[in-house]
């Protein structure tokens, strides 16, 4: 494609965006209450269940919000996602998990992630009443966090809602009288009904491209970037450091109710499995007491680590953690029993 044609193409995106526009918010209900889903919006009083499985926009503006729900005053917190047109108002109890795990990870990004989009997942826990919050960065990287170390959930909330108004600009809704009036607008959570709308899809990726075009709901897996790691490279040049054959990768991935062919896995599922291949290379040490003290140990070796860390960097430093206990664990020598004759 020549010079001409690319400025061509250029100059046709600009005109596409200029011009009058209708700036829209809409509420995205992240919780449990709506059958066969975990998050979902309200049209003419109805839950419309999301069908996809993650959100992709620029932070915009967080803050708590003192609302009426189903007749009672509630607080609320309230993350605003741009997406261009449309700007998706995820709303969650002040207090759920899901917005205490949404706030841990957007106080750990820093100013240059936050001006690029992100990605929020809803992911449910065991519980029917539980959901987690997951955020990766524009290079679709996971964002993991240690709460222990960041301080109380109230501290950090504060510290989060400071941070993204002065990365935007946007102050909270309760600081500006024209946002207000936006936010009493939006419309109220009805009380649960059944709905028979598509359920959201299960199916989980890594991924997001870095221009604005694609923003808002999407399954990530239909945005997975060319330049993604080839999985079958990828585990071959793991087996290399762990020694594992072909059919023992095959059985740990059938182990870990995984797609036998590398191929077929999503990004999540290609972590999943060289967290598998890293652990069953570890159990093989007589070390543990029980593989759950395995588990364990890998988790902490993670959370040491940056969100970004390689696979080469996340194995050497469990190889080193290995060898650490290993050498902690022998036997010391017996002091002699025999005393010098005098």
């Amino acid at each position: 494609m020549d010079t001409t044609t690319v400025q061509q193409l250029q100059r046709q995106i600009e005109r596409l965006q200029l011009g009058f526009v209708d700036i829209r918010y809409k509420i995205v209900y992240c919780n449990r209450r709506c059958e066969g889903a975990v998050w979902y919006m309200v049209e003419d009083g109805q839950q419309i269940p999301i069908k996809q499985n993650a959100l992709r926009g620029y932070a915009d503006r967080l803050e708590v919000a003192n609302l009426q729900r189903r007749g009672k005053e509630t607080d609320k917190l309230q993350f605003t996602l741009n997406c261009g047109d449309i700007h998706y108002v995820l709303e969650a109890g002040v207090d759920s998990e899901f917005a205490q795990s949404l706030v841990y990870c957007l106080a750990t990004l820093t100013p240059a992630q936050l001006k690029q989009p992100i990605i929020i997942q809803p992911e449910p826990g065991e519980d029917n009443a539980v959901l987690f919050a997951r955020v990766r960065t524009n290079d679709y990287r996971r964002v993991f966090v240690d709460r222990a170390k960041l301080g109380s959930y109230e501290t950090v909330l504060e510290q989060a809602i400071a941070h993204i108004s002065a990365v935007t600009g946007n102050r909270p809704r309760s600081e500006s009288s024209e946002l207000a009036t936006q936010s009493a607008h939006l419309p109220e959570e009805p009380d649960p009904v059944p709905s028979d709308s598509a359920p959201l899809e299960s199916t989980s990726s890594d991924s997001a491209p870095s221009d604005s075009a694609s923003l808002g709901s999407a399954s990530l897996e239909t945005v997975l970037p060319t330049s993604a790691p080839d999985p079958a490279t990828r585990f071959q040049t793991i087996a290399t450091w762990t020694g594992h054959k072909p059919s023992q990768l095959r059985a740990i991935a059938k182990q870990a109710k995984l797609p036998a062919s590398s191929a077929d896995m999503t990004p999540d599922q290609q972590i999943a499995m060289r967290d598998a291949i890293f652990l069953d290379w570890a159990l093989k040490y007589p070390i543990w007491q029980q593989p759950d003290d395995c588990q364990a140990a890998y988790q902490n070796t993670i959370r040491t680590l940056s969100p970004n860390a390689t696979d080469a960097k996340i194995w050497e430093t469990w190889k080193h953690t290995i060898t650490r206990q290993l050498a902690e664990q022998q036997p010391q020598p017996k002091k002699s029993l025999v005393t010098a004759s005098t």
